[in-house]
């Protein structure tokens, strides 16, 4: 039945010398006998018809074929209760993936307000024009009906684009009616509502006349005797394609003959789908299959996209049918005709140019943006061989996907590409690791190239890290790489502020004191994880390279005594903290044997007597002991057998027997600081409060500081209160 609609006022509107009233008249009107089929009936029966014939209506076509060919829709549509709900399902996907016959199947009898933009949107897009007639046809009755009709048509014919072609081929899909009247009526509301700039009268004669030729000999003699115009040639080839389809011998090479001498028609985008032959799911990208009889138009398109011809969104689809045309001309005429390209359409084309690296470097670029993480990481493993420099290749994308990019093909970069990228990405350090890591264990660097980063790396710890790979994992012991970094690292941490400025005092009003330290930390975590013959080496290296003039402080005193005993301090930290006390001193003993400065001594004594503190009275036994008392002294602090009071007890004992043996020392504030830290945390009273100030009381400065701590704490009251 025909839904009517109370007609809304208008007035009266003059129009070039006609006068257009407005009727609240039906034009669909009912016969009076009631056995007969009334003009409505007959009008949808005949648009029926035409859409059937057209392909444009499924009737009585399964669709599971096209739900398939969907993603995820059978399920969404499973979900979706009622033929309503299905169809604005249908409606919210991709129209590029939508076979038009869904939206027509899920029709109901009329179409939700809310829904009827999108649902004519949506078959505009697949230039379904005659199902929108037929729509019309079976659900409005006014002359105000027709003109909302009309109206939302054009306005969404105008935001899509291609519209001089669309405009066209919508006018001339409206079918010749039963009713000349409402013909008439049809074609004055186009002109008046739409404003087409061809006479839609002539233009619908013309196309009629243009019909009935039935050979290409009657067509162009017709056309030869008509005024040259957009509209006509446009209509000339659409019905000369028709025509030219029926030739069993077809080849692409005479379609190419006839579009060549229409450069004004294939230099527009969109003149594909107006002027080559229509067929099923033509629109549609997840059904590319075509018809034997449509193969030579689609051939003739490498021809013309070649020379120029341009390609909108529904134009590629229609070339990618059959799968005659090379993705790549697709692509290129695509791309030059659109500042929005199909995301769809780019990740077809280029998964279609995987195996043709040199077309796939040509555009990659251009689609970029539009590519999928899966597909942007195996066009890569593609281009990557290609480029010596990939930064091109990188540079335009954001940088979380160039880290993910990066971490995907670390194991396809090469030397030169991988030392070129550690540069670039020197300040990020995700990157920077994962680059620094692959050149260090999957390829073989030598010291020289290595040694050649550092000085264009100004990140701290990115050269902490390449640091970090070249002795641990590359296993590279250099020792310009050693003293080069070493200066870098200096350089960046504890810069001078005039040439021959002097270290201490420098690092006595540096405010950055902190980042220093926990650069030179870092620097000798690496140090604690080589093996004793390794760790020898490198301490040699750098305690020689502080006596040379590259040295970054050359020849100040100050630097060389504080950096020496930072670096041993702090590595034997390291190694401490890992092994048990009787491993850190036969660790310590290899060491020493293969390289035994001061320190590495210092360190042996001290490990000693943190193994077993009754050692320390049987270690003054040793020649030259003088020289390690202090290393001896932080052994029994820090020995961990020793508690409370026990321990400032042996600490005085052996203080004693030195004495005995003609030595002296007096406890250092650091020795108070940690001897008093452990008091508070292990003992309590009176008695550890008088041994503690008993012990340091030979140096009045400590002595003074240590009175000054006890008073405050509470852990030194007595256990009476006292």
């Amino acid at each position: 039945m025909l839904r009517r609609y109370l007609l809304q006022s208008r007035p009266v509107i003059l129009r070039s010398t006609r006068v257009r009233r407005l009727s609240t008249k039906e034009f669909f009107e009912e016969t009076a006998a009631p056995k007969k089929r009334s003009l409505p009936e007959k009008l949808s029966q005949y648009f029926t018809d035409i859409l059937v014939n057209e392909g444009q209506k499924i009737a009585d076509e399964p669709i599971q074929k096209f739900v398939e060919q969907v993603p995820d829709l059978a399920d969404d549509l499973q979900k979706s209760l009622g033929r309503e709900n299905k169809l604005f399902t249908v409606l919210t996907y991709d129209p590029i993936i939508i076979d038009p016959r869904l939206y027509l199947h899920f029709i109901n009898n009329s179409i939700p307000k809310d829904m009827k933009r999108l649902y004519f949107e949506r078959l505009l897009y697949h230039r379904c024009y005659t199902a929108c007639w037929s729509y019309f046809a079976e659900h409005h009755d006014t002359l105000s009906d027709l003109d909302d009709f009309l109206e939302l048509i054009n306005g969404i014919l105008l935001r899509q684009g291609q519209y001089k072609f669309a405009i066209l081929d919508f006018v001339i899909s409206l079918p010749p009616l039963l009713n000349a009247n409402l013909h008439n009526q049809i074609i004055d509301s186009l002109e008046y509502t739409v404003k087409p700039e061809f006479d839609v009268k002539k233009v619908l004669g013309i196309w009629k006349d243009m019909h009935d030729a039935k050979s290409v000999e009657q067509l162009t003699a017709y056309y030869d005797s008509l005024k040259k115009s957009f509209e006509v040639d446009t209509l000339y080839l659409k019905r000369l394609m028709q025509l030219l389809q029926m030739d069993d011998d077809l080849k692409h090479q005479t379609i190419v003959g006839y579009l060549c001498k229409f450069p004004e028609i294939t230099s527009r985008n969109g003149w594909i789908n107006l002027v080559f032959p229509p067929f099923e799911s033509s629109t549609v990208i997840s059904n590319l299959e075509a018809p034997s009889n449509v193969i030579p138009f689609i051939s003739s398109l490498r021809y013309l996209v070649q020379h120029q011809a341009k390609l909108n969104e529904t134009d590629v689809l229609y070339a990618l049918h059959g799968g005659v045309m090379n993705s790549y001309i697709v692509y290129t005429g695509y791309i030059r005709t659109t500042n929005k390209p199909n995301r769809r359409i780019i990740n077809h084309l280029t998964s279609q140019l995987l195996d043709r690296p040199n077309e796939l470097l040509a555009v990659y670029k251009a689609g970029l943006t539009c590519l999928e993480p899966r597909l942007l990481l195996e066009a890569l493993k593609v281009l990557v061989p290609l480029k010596e420099n990939i930064r091109p290749l990188l540079s335009p994308l954001g940088i979380n996907t160039q880290e993910m990019v990066i971490r995907e093909l670390l194991d396809k970069l090469t030397n030169h590409q991988l030392y070129d990228l550690i540069v670039v990405y020197k300040k990020k350090q995700k990157i920077a690791r994962g680059l620094i890591t692959t050149l260090t264990t999957l390829h073989n660097p030598t010291a020289e190239q290595l040694t050649t980063l550092i000085p264009k790396i100004k990140s701290k710890q990115t050269l902490l890290e390449l640091n970090r790979s070249t002795l641990l994992r590359a296993k590279i012991i250099d020792t310009t790489f050693v003293t080069t970094m070493f200066n870098k690292l200096l350089l960046l941490t504890m810069p001078k502020v005039i040439q021959d400025g002097d270290f201490k005092q420098q690092f006595e009003f540096a405010t950055n004191r902190p980042v220093f330290h926990s650069t030179i930390r870092a620097y000798c975590q690496t140090l604690a994880l080589l093996d004793p013959p390794q760790l020898a080496q490198m301490l040699s290296i750098l305690v020689e390279a502080m006596d040379s003039s590259t040295f970054y402080y050359a020849n100040d005193s100050n630097a060389k005594k504080y950096l020496t005993k930072v670096l041993h301090r702090e590595t034997f930290q390291f190694i401490k903290r890992r092994l048990t006390p009787r491993e850190f001193v036969l660790y310590l003993n290899s060491v020493v044997e293969i390289g035994g400065n001061t320190w590495l001594k210092h360190w042996l004594l001290k490990a000693i007597v943190l193994e077993d503190f009754t050692k320390a009275v049987e270690l003054l036994e040793m020649q030259q002991i003088g020289h390690y008392i202090e290393a001896i002294v932080a052994g029994i602090i820090s020995n961990k057998q020793l508690v409370g009071v026990d321990r400032i007890r042996f600490l005085q004992v052996f203080l004693n027997k030195l004495k005995e043996n003609g030595m002296s020392y007096t406890l250092k504030q650091r020795d108070c600081y940690a001897l008093i830290n452990l008091c508070i945390k292990e003992g309590k009273g009176d008695e550890v409060k008088r041994l503690l100030i008993k012990l340091v009381g030979e140096n009045p400065k400590n002595l003074t500081w240590v009175l000054s701590v006890v008073q405050q704490s509470g852990k030194f009251k007595s256990k009476r209160g006292g």
